[in-house]
């Protein structure tokens, strides 16, 4: 079942956070145990960002590459991985095992040579409070330092919890309980923003909720649909999407304007912002300050992945004409990360799960 219907399942029961029925962590690489001191150096600056050399030898098919771009890295992704990150040379994927389940954060670094990832060590794992069916939420949030984030969510309650960790860390810290979290982004490495319908003792519904430091978390943006939809950050912009009747909406708030709401502890709407997508999306990320989307059409079927220019003057969002960069059939892009310049597809077919790294050239 796709990750898309099952927004529309959980839409349906108001429920604000949804997976795809992934296997759990069958073949992955051993996750290690939590005592486990990986040394992951998680600083954006070993991220490089000048472009990788285009490949000749690779290519986006069966789906069509934009000529603009290429293929610079393909590659299998570890089963039963919920979700994945990129920085830089290392891969980040995130992913729930056993009886009773484990969460764990697995990296790895792609070689330069081979264009494949090296064995993966573990980053973070913790045992859950919750028990029955859990899916990992639909993020791997890397703060800009040394802060890796995830979280979970149960499928029949919608309740969950949201965990982090410090590079290195030994016990990742159970952050709070966060009912439908469902995507999150750092701001700094002690700012997360959370799109859910709850976090800790801020029950106040769907929308984007702030956790910063030792503070009482709180609901930062309201009015943000029925159920909880994507995040990314630009470098001026923030992201942040929901399930609205009809299909899914992106609004683009100022980084500025997210900054003195956080300093000044008010509350912004959609209307602050500039909506920027007005349709169904698979998933989103930001490159540079244009938004990525995956596009579903009125199915719930892969359509295209599209890049949309964004344009920031003063605390004004503007959005141009989306430039189709992938199209085609015989498979979809569910799931997109972003780094610098390099952009992430998950490529599923009918057999495997495949990250393609593409980069204009």
């Amino acid at each position: 079942m796709s990750r898309m219907i099952l927004v529309v399942l959980f839409a349906v029961a108001h429920g604000a956070c949804s997976d795809d029925d992934r296997s759990p962590l069958d073949g992955a690489p051993d996750i290690g145990s939590v005592d486990q001191e990986p040394g992951v150096d998680l600083g954006v600056d070993q991220a490089p960002d000048g472009p990788s050399a285009c490949d000749p030898a690779l290519d986006l098919k069966p789906l069509a590459l934009d000529g603009a771009y290429c293929v610079t890295r393909r590659f299998d992704l570890p089963a039963g991985s919920g979700a994945f990150a990129l920085r830089g040379d290392e891969i980040y994927v995130f992913g729930m095992d056993g009886t009773p389940p484990i969460g764990s954060v697995q990296q790895a670094t792609i070689d330069p040579v081979t264009g494949k990832p090296g064995a993966y060590s573990a980053v973070l794992s913790f045992t859950p409070t919750l028990s029955g069916t859990l899916f990992p939420s639909e993020y791997v949030a890397l703060s800009p330092a040394a802060v890796v984030a995830v979280g979970y969510t149960q499928s029949s309650t919608f309740e969950g919890e949201l965990f982090w960790g410090d590079k290195g860390i030994k016990t990742p810290k159970l952050v709070d309980k966060a009912s439908g979290n469902f995507d999150a982004i750092f701001l700094d490495d002690t700012t997360l923003l959370i799109n859910g319908a709850g976090v800790g003792t801020a029950q106040e519904g769907q929308g984007v909720y702030l956790h910063q430091g030792g503070k009482a978390a709180r609901r930062l943006i309201k009015e943000m649909g029925a159920m909880s939809g994507f995040m990314a950050l630009g470098s001026q912009v923030v992201f942040a999407g929901g399930y609205f009747t009809g299909g899914s909406k992106i609004y683009g708030f100022t980084l500025a304007k997210v900054k003195a709401a956080i300093a000044g502890g008010t509350t912004l709407t959609p209307s602050d912002g500039q909506l920027v997508l007005d349709g169904s999306a698979g998933d989103a990320v930001a490159l540079g300050d244009d938004l990525v989307v995956a596009t579903m059409n009125d199915s719930w079927m892969f359509k295209a992945v599209s890049r949309i220019p964004i344009t920031v003057s003063g605390n004004q969002i503007s959005a141009g004409q989306p430039v189709e960069l992938v199209t085609g059939s015989g498979a979809s892009v569910s799931r997109l990360a972003a780094s610098g310049a390099r952009l992430a597809l998950l490529l599923q077919g009918s057999s495997n799960s495949e990250v393609v790294i593409v980069e204009q050239k």
